[in-house]
This record gives C-alpha cells, sequence and structure tokens, in this order.
C-alpha cells in the first residue's frame, strides 16, 4: 500500500472561520475512494470566556 492513503481527515474549520478548501478536498477524497473525516481546529483563545 505504499504511496496511497488509507484514511484522511480534512480540516472543516479554525477558529470561528470554515475551511475554504474544505467542500474541494472533501470532494476530492469521495472522488479518490479515500475514507474521510472532518476535524475543527480549535484555538482556545479564541474561545475564552469573560
Amino acid at each position: 500500500m505504499a504511496g496511497k492513503a488509507g484514511f484522511v481527515y480534512i480540516k472543516a474549520s479554525e477558529a470561528d472561520s470554515p475551511d475554504r478548501n474544505f467542500k474541494a478536498n472533501w470532494q476530492d477524497a469521495m472522488d479518490a475512494g479515500i475514507p474521510r473525516g472532518a476535524y475543527h481546529f480549535y484555538h482556545p483563545t479564541v474561545y475564552e470566556r469573560g
């Protein structure tokens, strides 16, 4: 299986902004037949409680 991904995580958002490439990356992985999952990149300073 050298050179082939068995699974991919795709960034869906970071802090309070959606990833502008998410839809294309999600579709590309599906078209390539690669199982995929999404993740949110968390920034604790953005979500501090006041």
